[in-house]
């Protein structure tokens, strides 16, 4: 007789990134691994609607649906830049 087993949950190892925000002070987080920079900024109150000009993830331009967080990325955000 076979036993059938539950599938378990996967469980996801929890990493800390550290990030810039315009020029504010660094803000550490910690995150599951593999979250996206969205999942980021929803975690540290910086609304969907900001006005973002650029996210540099590691000194890389990404967008804010880029996935795969790992242990110690840095996440630099600047704002859109107004003037004439």
């Amino acid at each position: 007789m076979k036993i059938k087993k539950e599938p378990q949950e996967e469980t996801k190892k929890e990493i800390v990134i550290k990030i810039r925000y315009f020029y504010n002070k660094n803000n550490f987080l910690r995150i599951h691994e593999g979250a996206s920079v969205n999942e980021a900024l929803d975690a540290i109150g910086i609304p969907k609607d900001d006005e973002i000009g650029l996210i540099s993830l590691n000194g890389t331009s990404v967008a804010k649906n880029f996935t795969k967080l790992a242990e110690g990325d840095q996440i630099t955000i600047f704002p859109v830049i107004y003037g004439g």
